[in-house]
C-alpha cells in the first residue's frame, strides 16, 4: 500500500535461509508482508512489542501461516503450531534435546508460551522454565554449514551468564524458534522484568513480604551518617536536593561542609557533570573523609569557578590538623581525563584548591573497556577444562585445553587486570583516609568508577560495612542513592545498548577477592556475594532496577516488587561466615597480590546443577487469559 515501504526494500528480497531457492515475486511479496507486519503493532500480543509473526492474534494466524510457509520455515503444519491468542502455548516443538550439566542429552518438548520457555522432559524429570526476560541472547550456531532436514544446534544465553544448548530437529524449527525467541526475549520498558510478574507464595513469612523502605538497615541515610559521627562541627546535612531539586542522582539529604551555603552548592552543582557536585559518603574517625563527585566542567578553556572552588577549599581544609595533605582521586585514565576537556568537562586544577591539595590519575578502564573485556571472559570460562573447575562447561563448542593455556588466555582479556587496578585503587583510598585526609573520588559521571572505589575504601575501612546488614548498607548508600544506573548497566529494559557494562558485578568481584584475602574479617559469605550478583543480573527484585533513587521512588517500585534486601535479612543464618572474626583494623594488600578468577559468578554451571534461573523461592504470577 506504501510506495515508501515497497522503495525502502529494495529489490533484493531478504530473511531467506542459506541456500534456499529463489521465487522472485513471490519471495519479494513475503517480504512485503513481513514488512507490514512487523509494522501494525496493535495486533501483537500484549507487551511482546515487535514479535515474530507466528505471535499474531487469531485474526491474523492465516496471514503468519502462509508467510511462515512462503520463506521456507515450515516443514509441516504439524512441526509448529500456531494457536489463537487466547491460549497461553504459541508453539510446541516435539523432539528437543537439552544438554544436562552433567553433559547427558535429555529429550523432550520444547513449548513456547506466552509468559515462559518450557522444557518438558519425556522421562520423569521435573518440567525446566526459563522466562523471556532471563534470556539474554540467543544463537544458531553454524547455520549456513547445516541442510534443511539436519538436526539444528540452538543455544541460549541467560542474563545470569549460564547457558542452555538444545537441538532442534530440523534447521527450518531452528530458525522459526530462534526468531521467536529472539523477539520475544527483548524487554520494551522496565516494567517488562521479572520483578513485576514475581510473588512472594502465599506461606511466605511477613518479614520476607516487607517493602525496601520499611527495612531498618536501609531505610535512613541520615540516621547512617550519625553512625559514623558524620555532622559533627565540620559537615551538615543540607537538604539543598530535596525532592531532587539540583541533582536527580543523587540522594535527597547530602552531607555538606557545614561553612558553605545552599546557594554555593546550587551555583557549584551547575560546574559538575550532570549537577553531580563534591559532597561527603564516609566520615573515618581519624577525621579523614571520602567524598564523591563527577568531573568538574573547565572544558578546553580552563574556566573557573567561585563556588566550586569554595566547596573544595572547605573540603581539604581541617582546622584540627591544618598539615594534612588532602588528594583529589581521578579515576579515568589521564588521556581521557584531557579528552573530556574537548566535549567541555575536564579535571581539577588541584593548585587552585590549596597549596596542600595532589591529583592522581588512578588509570582504570571505562566502562567500554570492561564490557569487552568480560566477553571475553565468559568465552574463556565456557571453555574452561576440568582441572579448573570440575567439569567441562556444558556444550562447549572450544577444543580442550590444558590448564597453563586456558590460565594465559584469562589473562588475555584483561579482566584480571582491571579487578587488580581498581582494587589497588581504593586500597590508595583507604590508606590515605585512615591517615585523616580529605579524598574526593570521581570518574566522568561519578556513577560506575568513583561508586567502586568510593565503596571498597569503606568496606576496607569500617568493620560495620563487612557485616551482613552493614553490606546492605554500604549497596543502599553508594550504589542505590548515589545513581549507579543499574538498568543501563545491566540492560535490564533493552539489550545490546553501548552503554551496557557491568560494573556492578565487577565490583562484587572486587569484594570477593577481598573476602579471599581476609577470609575472617567479613560477615558474610561468597555465597551472599553470588545471590546479590544474580538478583541484580536478572531483575528479580525491584531493590536494584532503575537508574537513580528517584527513578524508584517516583515508580513506588518499593511497594510494587519483591525487595531483595528483605530477602537477605531473612537468610541470615544461610549467609553467615563461621569463620567470622570481627577486627577494627582496616584490611590490606599484600605487595605481591593478583587476583583470582571468580569462577562462582563467571561459570555459574560449577555453583549449581539447575538449568533454570533461580528465582529465590518466588512464584510467578500467571497472566489471565486475554479476553
Amino acid at each position: 500500500k506504501s510506495g515508501r515501504m515497497t522503495e525502502s526494500l529494495g529489490d533484493e528480497p531478504r530473511g531467506l535461509l542459506p541456500g534456499q531457492q529463489q521465487h522472485g515475486w513471490l519471495d519479494y511479496a513475503s517480504s512485503v508482508a513481513w514488512k507490514c507486519i512487523k509494522t501494525v503493532e496493535g495486533i501483537l500480543t500484549p507487551g511482546s512489542g515487535d514479535l515474530f509473526v507466528g505471535d499474531l492474534c487469531a485474526a491474523h494466524t492465516r496471514i503468519g501461516s502462509k508467510l511462515l510457509a512462503v520463506r521456507g520455515y515450515l516443514t509441516t503444519s504439524a512441526d509448529y503450531n500456531i494457536p489463537s491468542i487466547e491460549g497461553r502455548l504459541l508453539h510446541q516443538v516435539e523432539g528437543v534435546c537439552v544438554q544436562t550439566p552433567s553433559q547427558a542429552w535429555a529429550v523432550g518438548s520444547l513449548k513456547v508460551q506466552q509468559d515462559v520457555l518450557q522444557f518438558v522432559r519425556n522421562d520423569d524429570e521435573p518440567t525446566v522454565e526459563w522466562s523471556y526476560y532471563q534470556i539474554a541472547d540467543v544463537d544458531l550456531p553454524g547455520l549456513a554449514d547445516l541442510e534443511p532436514n539436519a538436526e539444528c544446534p540452538l543455544t541460549i544465553f541467560l542474563r545470569d551468564f549460564r547457558v542452555v544448548h538444545f537441538r532442534v530437529p530440523s534447521r527450518d524449527l531452528g530458525v522459526l524458534l530462534f526468531e521467536s525467541l529472539a523477539r520475544l526475549a527483548d524487554p520494551i520498558t522496565i516494567t517488562d522484568a521479572d520483578a513485576f510478574r514475581l510473588q512472594h507464595p502465599p506461606d511466605t513469612p511477613e518479614a520476607l513480604r516487607m517493602p525496601c523502605v520499611d527495612l531498618p538497615c536501609c531505610a535512613d541515610l541520615e540516621a547512617e551518617y550519625a553512625r559514623m559521627d558524620g555532622p559533627g562541627a565540620r559537615w551538615r546535612v543540607s537538604a539543598v536536593n530535596e525532592d531532587y531539586a539540583i541533582c536527580s542522582t543523587y540522594p535527597q539529604a547530602l552531607v555538606v561542609p557545614a561553612s558553605v551555603t545552599d546557594d554555593t552548592l546550587r551555583a557549584a552543582a551547575a560546574f559538575r557533570s550532570r549537577g553531580r557536585l563534591p559532597v561527603v559518603t564516609y566520615c573515618h574517625p581519624s577525621g579523614g573523609v571520602i567524598c564523591r563527585s563527577a568531573q568538574p566542567l573547565p572544558g578546553i578553556l580552563n574556566a573557573r569557578d567561585i563556588a566550586n572552588e569554595t566547596l573544595l577549599n572547605a573540603i581539604f581544609t581541617n582546622a584540627d590538623n591544618p598539615d594534612i595533605e588532602g588528594f583529589v582521586v581521578d579515576a579515568r585514565h589521564v588521556i581521557n581525563a584531557l579528552a573530556n576537556t574537548l566535549r567541555g568537562g575536564g579535571y581539577e586544577n588541584a593548585g587552585r584548591y590549596g597549596p596542600r591539595v595532589q591529583r592522581s590519575f588512578q588509570n582504570i578502564a571505562n566502562i567500554h573497556v570492561v564490557r569487552a573485556s568480560l566477553r571475553q571472559v565468559l568465552a574463556a570460562c565456557r571453555a574452561a577444562p576440568d582441572c579448573v573447575r570440575g567439569e567441562c562447561y556444558p556444550g562447549s563448542h572450544y577444543a580442550p585445553v590444558c590448564c597453563d593455556a586456558w590460565k594465559a588466555a584469562v589473562r588475555q582479556t584483561g579482566w584480571l587486570d582491571i579487578v587488580q587496578s581498581i582494587v589497588k585503587s581504593a586500597a590508595f583510598v583507604a590508606e590515605r583516609v585512615a591517615a585523616g585526609a580529605p579524598v574526593l573520588v570521581h570518574c566522568s559521571d561519578g556513577w560506575d568508577r568513583s561508586a567502586q572505589l568510593v565503596a571498597l575504601g569503606q568496606l576496607m575501612l569500617d568493620p560495620h560495612y563487612r557485616t551482613l546488614r552493614g553490606f546492605m548498607m554500604l549497596l543502599h548508600k553508594d550504589w542505590l542513592s548515589f545513581g549507579h544506573q543499574f538498568s543501563l548497566r545491566l540492560g535490564l529494559h533493552g539489550r545490546g545498548s553501548s552503554e551496557q557494562s557491568f560494573v556492578f558485578t565487577q565490583f562484587l568481584d572486587c569484594v570477593w577477592q577481598l573476602t579471599q584475602l581476609h577470609p575472617s574479617a567479613f560477615e558474610f559469605t561468597a555465597a551472599m556475594l553470588v545471590a546479590i550478583h544474580v538478583a541484580a543480573v536478572t531483575g528479580q527484585f525491584g531493590t536494584l532496577l532503575g537508574n537513580s533513587d528517584r527513578d524508584r521512588r517516583c515508580a513506588d517500585w518499593h511497594s510494587r516488587t519483591p525487595c531483595l534486601w528483605a530477602w537477605l535479612d531473612a537468610r541470615t543464618a544461610e549467609l553467615t561466615n563461621p569463620a567470622y572474626a570481627p577486627t577494627p583494623v582496616p584490611l590490606t594488600l599484600p605487595s605481591d597480590w593478583t587476583p583470582a578468577l571468580w569462577l562462582q559468578a563467571y561459570s555459574p554451571a560449577t555453583a549449581t546443577d539447575s538449568l533454570a534461573c533461580e528465582t529465590f523461592g518466588l512464584v510467578r504470577a500467571r497472566p489471565s487469559p486475554s479476553p
